[in-house]
């Protein structure tokens, strides 16, 4: 009787290792998809709209700010993951020198559980003159 007891109680306590495990892991892969996706669309974002004769007259990186939102969303919706719903916050968008600032939120119902993973995110991508040496 006192083997099956233990038999049960390892059989309850690998179970609940492997739920915890499933579940982590999951957290640790919306993390990671986050930042790689906001990372991702603010450089492309960037680099869309850069200034190409300003840099390459003047040096200078300037970029152009006037459809910034919509590309932006446009390349989010193309780089994110479909099973994670963003909610999307440009903070601060500056035309020289050219930086984008982003706050993003995600949240993700797929957990075993029936909580909510809330992921938060917040990224300032700022790119500079170009230096001599």
């Amino acid at each position: 009787m006192a083997g099956s007891i233990k038999i049960y109680a390892l059989i309850i306590i690998g179970l609940f290792m492997l739920y915890i495990s499933l579940n982590l892991n999951k957290s640790i892969i919306m993390n990671s998809d986050v930042f790689d996706c906001v990372r991702q669309t603010q450089i492309t974002t960037l680099e869309d709209n850069l200034n190409i004769g300003d840099i390459i007259v003047n040096q200078n990186f300037s970029m152009d700010t006037k459809d910034i939102n919509e590309n932006y969303k446009d390349n989010f919706e193309y780089n994110s993951d479909l099973n994670i719903k963003y909610q999307i916050k440009i903070v601060d968008v500056n035309s020289e020198p050219a930086a984008i600032a982003v706050n993003v939120k995600s949240y993700s119902d797929k957990l075993m559980s029936d909580q909510k993973l809330v992921n938060k995110y917040e990224n300032v991508v700022i790119i500079e003159g170009i230096k001599d040496e």
